[in-house]
């Protein structure tokens, strides 16, 4: 059962986390980076031979625009626009917010030896998701879509980011289970992060200054 597997999960996570510290959650998070750097790019070049790159793009798109300017149902994202939503703007808010902004990485950054290299990380770290994570996440859902055109909503009854884990059928057995790992594992870091932010503050504000 689903909850039974998230259990398994949290007490691990917990486990871990308590017993290794900050720097632990880290060094694992290097390794699976590692992971997902070659996961996501592996994936897209796997679906490109599968289904015949760019071609089967320009051939198979559900509508009549190509699918550059317009996505699946014929609705248009602009690219340049300072205007949200577009891909720009989109860009703008993953590095700003996603990572710059977000708690997840403040509280990994402390671990970090020198200042410098906490500041060179935060910029190369959105440049790497976006070039490295978030291009082939792009062509994963853009294959995903033209192969089946009424799976997803609003069309048919799967939810858009279910892309991912749909096209992961398409796959050999083995590379697809690679492939989920590396999807959760990326998960259960974050979670994992959340959790040590969220156990340090209550342990050192409430319990270690009342008790």
């Amino acid at each position: 059962p689903t909850w039974v597997s998230i259990a398994i999960c949290f007490i691990v996570m917990i486990i871990f986390t308590y017993a290794s510290g900050m720097w632990a959650v880290n060094a694992t998070n290097f390794f699976q980076m590692i992971i997902g750097l070659v996961a996501l790019p592996l994936f897209a070049i796997l679906l490109f031979s599968k289904f015949g790159g760019i071609n089967f793009l320009n051939t198979n798109w559900p509508v009549a625009s190509s699918w550059i300017t317009a996505g699946f149902t014929g609705n248009k994202l602009p690219i340049l626009s300072f205007k949200y939503p577009s891909i720009l703007t989109f860009l703008f808010l993953n590095g700003v917010f996603l990572i710059w902004g977000s708690n997840y990485y403040w509280l990994r950054i402390v671990s970090v030896r020198t200042e410098r290299l906490s500041r060179q990380s935060f910029v190369i770290s959105a440049i790497i998701k976006t070039f490295v994570i978030y291009l082939p996440l792009i062509f994963i859902g853009l294959f995903a879509a033209a192969s089946n055109t009424t799976a997803f909503a609003p069309v048919g009854d799967l939810a858009p980011v279910a892309a991912y884990g749909f096209m992961l059928m398409y796959l050999a057995a083995a590379v697809a289970s690679f492939m989920l790992v590396a999807s959760m594992a990326a998960s259960l870091s974050t979670a994992s992060t959340a959790l040590m932010g969220a156990t340090s503050s209550a342990s050192r504000d409430l319990y270690q200054r009342n008790f």
